[in-house]
């Protein structure tokens, strides 16, 4: 049977921890262990947490650092926890459904590909279904990856060298866990493969970290505030910590496409407008392709 190690980053998830715990242990046809390491939490999920008599999880109270971080300290702790094949990261708040991580190995396996994610099934606190099979299928391209990505962490399943490649390098400053990890597998040309069918329960309630970044209106929000507010872009120092990591490891064709966005604010007016209709950075979305053309002729990316 396939290892799989779960890597959960908690905080303050009291109320429904134990539900998502349940259903990581029925997961059918792999050998899993699921790492905790809860960030700090104040409620009750640290209590919850130390009453588990269960030799499948492993968990680690630490100080808060924030989700971002939590889940790179989480990868280097899967690192160290043994010889698995493959990772997953989980969310403390979901549900998944039993097949969720054999689904994803089988698909691993058979293309022999690197990274796996799917679309979810939004529910509410109470998991009354919102929307089933949410399509958040990402461009499996990095230039697109650098305008726009939609990848949600819960339905990654990942490879132990795509794991290795991750924790050799540590940002200073990413998007989130999820696209961080996704653009390295593009950067460095792994294969990465998508499933349409929902294998998770993605729930929405008032407390989450993050909840479902990629709603019309929090797009809007995000689009307005990077253009009438001064404040710093994560999607231009993502890319920059990627090049600064991967670049003496990256092909040629890759090192081509991350470059440009890299130094784009030194280049003339010119240069810019070559870069903004450079059709390697196309993502087929209309309203976003005009917004990257038209923040690399701002220097607002």
């Amino acid at each position: 049977m396939c290892s799989v190690v779960v890597l959960l980053s908690s905080y303050n998830g009291a109320r429904y921890i134990k539900e998502q715990l349940d259903s990581l242990l029925k997961q059918e046809g792999v050998d899993i262990k699921i790492i905790i390491r809860d960030d700090g939490s104040c409620d009750d999920t640290k209590k919850i947490l130390s009453r588990i008599e269960d030799n499948r999880i492993v968990c680690h109270f630490c100080e808060n650092v924030g989700v971002r971080k939590s889940f790179l300290e989480l990868l280097r702790l899967g690192k160290e926890a043994g010889d698995a094949k493959y990772f997953a990261f989980c969310d403390q708040d979901d549900v998944w459904l039993p097949d969720k991580l054999v689904t994803a190995v089988k698909a691993l396996d058979a293309l022999d590909a690197d990274l796996y994610y799917s679309s979810f099934t939004t529910v509410d606190s109470n998991l009354n279904v919102i929307q089933e099979n949410v399509q958040h299928h990402s461009p499996d391209r990095l230039g697109a990856a650098l305008v726009n990505l939609a990848v949600t962490g819960c339905t990654m399943v990942f490879s132990r060298r795509l794991l290795d490649a991750a924790t050799q390098y540590t940002p200073a400053r990413i998007m989130m866990h999820d696209s961080w990890l996704y653009k390295i597998a593009l950067a460095l040309d792994y294969t990465v493969v998508y499933d349409s069918v929902a294998h998770i329960y993605y729930r929405q309630h008032e407390n989450n970290v993050i909840g479902d970044q990629n709603s019309i209106v929090k797009k809007w929000r995000n689009r307005y505030r990077r253009w009438f507010c001064d404040v710093t872009n994560d999607r231009y120092y993502e890319a920059e910590e990627l090049y600064k990591g991967y670049s003496p490891i990256m092909s040629q064709t890759q090192l081509s496409i991350l470059s440009p966005v890299i130094c784009y604010r030194d280049k003339s007016f010119l240069q810019r407008l070559k870069i903004a209709f450079n059709p390697a950075y196309k993502t087929g979305k209309v309203i976003v392709d005009i917004s990257f053309k038209l923040s690399i002729l701002a220097k607002k990316y």
